[in-house]
């Protein structure tokens, strides 16, 4: 299995970091701050650059593993979202979610229902990106390692 989303650590498969979009999201933060400035709204510029000196942040504490022995997908998405740990059969399907505005996409999501533990149907999203290519090859390629992991799926 060739894999270009992930990395494999014993029976591990943990999700590579994807800075681009960290990168286009900070310096548009960047940008819209010097734009502040230059138009003479402080207010403007310090929200923006408060939002860019977070948005690493919150990217570095993104994670996405699959772990074939505990046979469970567990990660955080974002800084301020508690993490999440889904067994494979409470699986029900995945979802790409695209986001756009005049034609332009500004965000592209990988989400995963799922049934908690009360029973209820639960969503939660696994991978963020601006292009629906990256997160359709991200989805291939969680459904093959969740295929050569269990033959019956």
């Amino acid at each position: 299995m060739d894999l270009k989303y992930f990395t494999k650590e014993g029976n591990v498969y943990k999700k590579k970091a994807q800075f681009s979009y960290a990168i286009i999201l900070t310096m548009a933060f960047l940008l819209f701050a010097y734009g502040g400035y230059h138009i003479k709204l402080p207010t403007l510029m310090w929200i923006c650059l408060g939002l860019a000196a977070f948005v690493p942040f919150s990217i570095m504490s993104q994670y996405l593993e699959i772990d074939t022995s505990q046979k469970v997908i567990k990660g955080k998405t974002a800084l301020l979202r508690p993490s999440f740990c889904i067994a494979f059969d409470n699986i029900q399907n995945f979802e790409l979610y695209s986001l756009s505005h005049n034609f332009i996409r500004t965000n592209t999501a990988l989400h995963v229902y799922y049934i908690n533990e009360k029973g209820k149907e639960k969503m939660t999203a696994l991978a963020q990106g601006f292009t629906m290519k990256a997160m359709q090859n991200t989805l291939n390629e969680i459904e093959d390692i969740l295929a050569h992991e269990q033959p019956k799926r």
